[in-house]
């Protein structure tokens, strides 16, 4: 059975009329053109916090002391892209740190933790984001493979397209967030 990695790539394919691959290991100009972009198109898009894409973890404290202006090293997991918050648990306030590679300096000694954007394995991928790198992938297949101006701008113009309603459909995927208000703003309000 084909990988889903296959699958996206064999979509985008036959929806530009190519050939199809049957293999990571094909040497057909389909694959070569394909595979060698496919990891580079689920990065650029897994670098929006996408909330599919999402963990928290509790840290580890490191036994080192950071060489920095903060007191306390904390380990972070190993499948990190991006940190998004670090916390305190329990609390709702983001904490000051600092990122180094796979750790994070802070302040606290205690119950830090982390909010953080992963690569999730293809079958954890919603609908949405699959046609996403789907139309991702014909944009590349237009430019890469069928070499017409035309043909790739127009996907390139579908692919922006499918970005734009696939994150809003993500971002429906929580609750609505509260609007911090002052004693200040609503006096202006009156």
């Amino acid at each position: 059975m084909a990988s889903i990695k296959i699958g996206i790539i064999n979509q985008a394919l036959t929806r530009t009329g190519n050939n199809v691959i049957a293999t990571e290991n094909d040497t057909t100009s389909e694959a070569v053109v394909t595979l060698a972009n496919y990891e580079q198109m689920v990065s650029n898009e897994l670098s929006y916090p996408w909330n599919f894409a999402k963990k928290w973890a509790a840290l580890n404290l490191n036994t080192e002391t950071p060489l920095s202006t903060y007191r306390y090293s904390w380990r972070l997991p190993s499948d990190v892209l991006t940190v998004r918050r670090i916390g305190l648990r329990g609390g709702s306030q983001s904490i000051d740190f600092e990122r180094d590679g796979q750790n994070i300096f802070c302040n606290s000694s205690q119950d830090v933790i982390a909010l953080y954007s992963y690569r999730p394995d293809e079958h954890l991928w919603p609908a949405y984001f699959n046609e996403l790198i789907t139309q991702g992938m014909e944009w590349i297949c237009c430019k890469g493979l069928n070499e017409s101006r035309t043909t790739a701008v127009d996907a390139k113009a579908n692919f922006e397209r499918t970005r734009i309603v696939s994150r809003n459909t993500d971002s429906q995927q929580q609750s609505g967030r509260e609007i911090f208000t002052s004693q200040l703003v609503e006096a202006h309000r009156g």
